[in-house]
């Protein structure tokens, strides 16, 4: 199947009429990590897929104009085709992009690879779209299926670095009223106020 052509044995599902690739931005707290401490400023790419029933899919990567560049040079192989093409659609992604991959993942607690996160963000909004259209959640898309019709909570907390020891512009709040929008940019460096945080 080519880019621009609905698959016969597909025709029923609807296609992907357009792809946008739109990087966002955070700001955050020190948050530390294994390779010292997440950047004030981050950005992440979100794939956001239109389909010819009215649905938006959604998936979402690290940011960087790298991996950006993928979303938006897949987006001819990708609008025009049916959303139940989706395994082909990543396959010829593959295809197309893995040789910027080359590299691996590198020495960073982070993927450092490109296509690899083009391509999952892509499968995402894929996969959005079809839970919509087949009226499922996407849990029930994947592996063995749902297995539970609820999660009591999902987080998870870091050690907070003392923002004062650099120069770097972090999150600050220490004016604010509520009590977690002040304490999350605070410095967080032992048990006790890990706890405070959670």
């Amino acid at each position: 199947m080519t880019a621009g052509r609905i698959d016969a044995g597909h025709a029923g599902s609807p296609v992907i009429r357009s792809m946008r690739a739109i990087p966002v931005a955070g700001y955050d707290s020190m948050l530390l990590n294994l390779s010292g401490a997440h950047a004030p400023l981050f950005t992440r790419n979100l794939a956001l897929l239109a389909d010819s029933a009215g649905h938006t899919g959604v998936g979402e990567a690290p940011g960087g104009e790298a991996i950006r560049m993928v979303l938006e040079e897949a987006e001819p192989l990708i609008a025009g085709r049916a959303i139940a093409d989706l395994h082909a659609i990543l396959e010829e992604m593959r295809r197309r992009f893995s040789h910027r991959d080359r590299r691996g993942r590198g020495q960073e607690t982070f993927d450092s690879r490109v296509a690899v996160h083009a391509i999952a963000a892509v499968e995402c909004a894929l996969f959005d779209l079809l839970g919509q259209y087949l009226q499922v959640p996407v849990s029930a898309l994947l592996g063995e299926g749902r297995q539970r019709t609820q999660v009591p909570a999902l987080g998870y907390l870091f050690f907070i670095g003392d923002r004062s020891k650099t120069n770097l512009p972090y999150r600050s709040s220490p004016a604010e009223g509520d009590e977690w929008l002040r304490l999350r940019d605070e410095e967080a460096l032992t048990a006790e106020a890990v706890l405070r945080l959670a």
